[in-house]
């Protein structure tokens, strides 16, 4: 399968939010659906499963890093925040959904992961 990959037009100005103390950038949506597209077309699927993970759960990399399969494969799931402690419930977005399904069916064909490994 192939994916017809269309890079988004970015200008600067609409990237940055300047604050006192910094500049905070963010991702508009053609960016991000353009970026994972680009790598699952690459064959990077574990790279757009994490950053699909981060824009579409709003995770830092670290609180990514320790979702499991388990939780993931859930409509809804409970994850806890390493930098506030706060306990957050997450519904996964259909299009991450489509992202880990394709990683499942690329390298999981013969045997599902179990629910406690980390993804």
């Amino acid at each position: 399968m192939t994916a017809t990959v269309t890079q988004p037009a970015i200008t600067l100005a609409t990237l940055s939010h300047t604050t006192k103390k910094r500049t905070t950038t963010f991702l508009p949506c053609d960016t991000a659906r353009y970026l994972l597209a680009a790598l699952q077309s690459d064959g990077k699927h574990n790279v757009a499963l994490m950053v699909a993970a981060g824009c579409y759960f709003g995770l830092r990399i670290g609180d990514a890093l320790k979702l499991t399969w388990g939780q993931i494969k859930q409509p809804m799931f409970e994850a806890t925040e390493g930098k506030t402690g706060k306990h957050r419930k997450i519904t996964v977005h259909a299009e991450f959904a489509t992202v880990r399904d394709r990683y499942l069916a690329t390298f999981y064909d013969h045997a599902q992961p179990t629910d406690d490994q980390y993804i």
